[in-house]
């Protein structure tokens, strides 16, 4: 082990977690954008185009986009600078070079081009030429150090490995009580698990509406993102106008709040009370949803969409969507109401050459929508 890895898993899994408020700054700035729409060219192939893109993920220099056939075990492969379906490649289910049986709940391109395949109970890394690399298994009894207490369970779908491979980060909770206890964080290559509890996340709790279907209980929650940036772990959530920004090394978490001009700063829950199980979830989607934050490399910022319903009509919503740029600490610089007329939930898939990148399905095509800002000083 190197020095350099030594020295993280000494300061990783040897000090204590503290937390500290802090409050958001906001610059003077003119925010000016161009919207387009681009269409994928999928020749005679049919792209995939269920589960809303939710297994995807673009190439560290963003010159490939992915896409995860689930149905049809393959990973399509999509050129972005010319917009045209590359190739698809089938995926091994059974055998040494398996992405495993289980349904893809994720999907990861590291920085050295590896592959990355999420499900409940396990990542598969794969290399570029789809050899297996490594497969890291989600028990928590195959980690040395912290011990989950008494019925906590790793929370699924809400993980991200470090974008060089090295650490894995994310939350563990009570599932029946809906109860996030903390934040999870494994040293790959060592194998040391830490837990940094926090209260931070207890008003999620409170946003969960309960819904029968046949014997199933289903839980409506809120969106949580989880992702690093530098050495600090960021999380955020659809339901407050807020970050949670975890210091690897100094083992310390600042919660950072914001405020908005043109919506809600967190979800009410006003529909929480609804016994209509559809009428509530109506209600629900008409309240203020904020997206994950998304790091620009060619302008060194973060950012973000969210959105609100002004009418609380749920059959004639008027929405509106705002876009908020932060610096590198996460201090807000500037939000713009945009002057838009769209329909989904807000939500950057990737930037590229200073582009916001949204996925759309158009017409049974996969499409972006492209935001194109251009910052400049009042």
């Amino acid at each position: 082990m190197n020095r350099l890895l030594l020295l993280i898993v000494i300061v990783l899994f040897s000090s204590c977690s503290k937390s500290t408020e802090e409050n958001k700054t906001t610059g003077n700035l003119i925010l000016t954008y161009e919207i387009d729409t681009v269409i994928i060219d999928s020749g005679d192939d049919f792209l995939f185009l269920k589960y809303d893109a939710l297994t995807t993920g673009a190439s560290h220099d963003k010159k490939l986009f992915y896409n995860v056939d689930e149905l049809g075990s393959q990973l399509e492969i999509i050129d972005l600078d010319s917009l045209i379906l590359k190739e698809k490649i089938p995926l091994d289910r059974d055998g040494p070079n398996s992405i495993g049986p289980e349904h893809v709940s994720g999907f990861q391109a590291l920085d050295n081009g590896n592959l990355c395949f999420y499900n409940i109970r396990q990542i598969t890394v794969l290399s570029t030429d789809f050899q297996k690399v490594s497969k890291l298994h989600l028990y928590p009894e195959a980690f040395e150090g912290d011990t989950l207490p008494e019925k906590a369970q790793f929370a699924p779908f809400i993980d991200k490995l470090k974008s060089d491979g090295s650490l894995y980060a994310g939350l563990y909770i009570m599932f029946f009580e809906n109860e996030i206890l903390g934040i999870v964080l494994i040293d790959v290559k060592s194998g040391l698990l830490k837990l940094i509890p926090t209260d931070k996340l207890d008003f999620l709790k409170d946003l969960v509406y309960i819904t029968k279907e046949g014997n199933a209980t289903i839980g409506h929650g809120e969106s949580k993102y989880v992702d690093f940036f530098n050495n600090n772990l960021i999380i955020n959530t659809s339901a407050k106008n807020e970050v949670l920004i975890y210091d690897i090394y100094e083992d310390s978490i600042i919660t950072k709040s914001y405020n908005s001009n043109f919506t809600s700063d967190f979800k009410k829950g006003s529909y929480m009370s609804e016994k209509n199980s559809d009428l509530s979830l109506k209600l629900k989607d008409l309240e203020v949803y904020f997206g994950s934050l998304v790091f620009d490399e060619l302008n060194g910022v973060f950012w973000r969409y969210s959105r609100e319903s002004k009418s609380k009509n749920p059959e004639k919503p008027t929405f509106e969507y705002v876009v908020t740029v932060f610096d590198k600490d996460l201090n807000q610089l500037h939000e713009e109401k945009l002057n838009v007329d769209w329909s989904h939930i807000p939500s950057i898939k990737f930037v590229k050459d200073g582009m916001l990148y949204t996925y759309i399905n158009l017409d049974d095509e996969m499409a972006f929508v492209r935001l194109k800002p251009k910052l400049s000083k009042k």
